[in-house]
């Protein structure tokens, strides 16, 4: 049941970056398809950061105290 749903969670995010993708291909048709890969990627980076700040500042304990 739990790995079902982290299925579907996982391909839902997939499905989310493939769409972004996708419309960045629609919308920068100048540009080419490896540019938009790396400005998904670049999205991605950005977001992996912002939520690995927040647990590890704002709603986790601080990590130079609690290491691990």
């Amino acid at each position: 049941e739990k790995m079902a749903l982290l299925v579907v969670c996982a391909f839902l995010c997939l499905s989310c970056w493939v769409s972004l993708y996708f419309i960045l291909c629609t919308l920068n048709g100048s540009r080419s398809y490896e540019w938009n890969c790396r400005l998904v990627t670049l999205v991605h980076g950005i977001l992996a950061v912002c939520i690995t700040a927040y647990i590890g500042y704002v709603d986790g304990p601080w990590p130079f105290t609690h290491p691990g």
